[in-house]
């Protein structure tokens, strides 16, 4: 939709404001990951507006597994309430978690560095009909556990939730808050404008408050400027019960909970 809108002794400006606050936009696209809001300015007198309240939810994949010279995958499906939703050919972005060795022999942070998963296609072994994303390895020359990273950006408006679809065993997803093979995409439990339960923002004056505690970041080019989640910010921050991801990872790397 367009406005048009009086900016004071300046004439009229026409404002488009567009509604991004989908799934895929919040995830699956590098350039609007995470996004809060933007303004880009198309004309001197003509702007483009996108407002796009989201909850941040740190995630954590734990896999263990065997070695094996053949290639295999985990299977997972993100859902609004009860329905599966896929975005294309990626969901989201996967980073090693802690200094441990991923099934390759190799760094598990050199390996999994911002790294796309991809859609379920007719070749994999699952059930017809199965709709989600898998994360692959070719083969592993090393046995245990993995650990990788990311962040679910999904609207306020909805609820979302992740499931596991396979293996059944030795997969699960953790967060701040616990660890199942189900969990909710409800932002961070206690955390101020990032939280089901508490508070989510309403509000452009809710994003510039997050820029000001450094908990959202602003990137700004010749004609346009966006506000996003800072994802740094979002690992650091603990739970009101629980551990923050970061906190998470210390103790991996502090134990012998992943490949060494």
């Amino acid at each position: 939709a367009a406005r048009t809108l009086e900016g004071a002794g300046s004439g009229a400006v026409k404002a488009k404001i567009l509604n991004e606050a989908n799934i895929e936009k919040l995830n699956s696209d590098p350039k609007t990951n995470g996004n809060l809001f933007r303004i880009k300015t198309i004309e001197a007198n003509e702007k483009e507006l996108s407002f796009t309240p989201n909850l941040a939810t740190p995630v954590m994949i734990k896999y263990s597994y065997v070695k094996d010279d053949n290639p295999f995958s985990v299977y997972y499906s993100l859902f609004e309430s009860s329905n599966p939703v896929t975005t294309g050919n990626t969901l989201t972005y996967w980073s090693g978690a802690g200094n441990c060795f991923d099934f390759t022999g190799k760094p598990v942070t050199r390996e999994f560095n911002f790294k796309g998963d991809r859609k379920i296609v007719s070749g994999d072994e699952l059930q017809e009909g199965l709709q989600g994303y898998a994360v692959d390895w070719k083969k592993s020359v090393l046995e245990g556990n993995i650990y990788l990273r990311t962040i679910f950006f999904t609207p306020i408006n909805k609820s979302y939730s992740l499931k596991t679809i396979a293996p059944s065993e030795g997969f699960n997803f953790i967060t701040p808050s616990n660890e199942s093979a189900s969990i909710a995409l409800n932002g961070l439990q206690g955390m101020n404008l990032n939280s089901r339960e508490l508070n989510s923002i309403d509000s452009l004056q809710g994003v510039l408050n997050l820029v000001e505690q450094g908990k959202a970041c602003i990137a700004s080019t010749g004609n346009e400027a966006s506000f996003y989640w800072n994802s740094q910010a979002i690992y650091k921050q603990a739970p009101s019960q629980g551990l923050s991801i970061n906190e998470r990872i210390q103790e991996i790397d502090a134990g012998s909970k992943c490949i060494k």
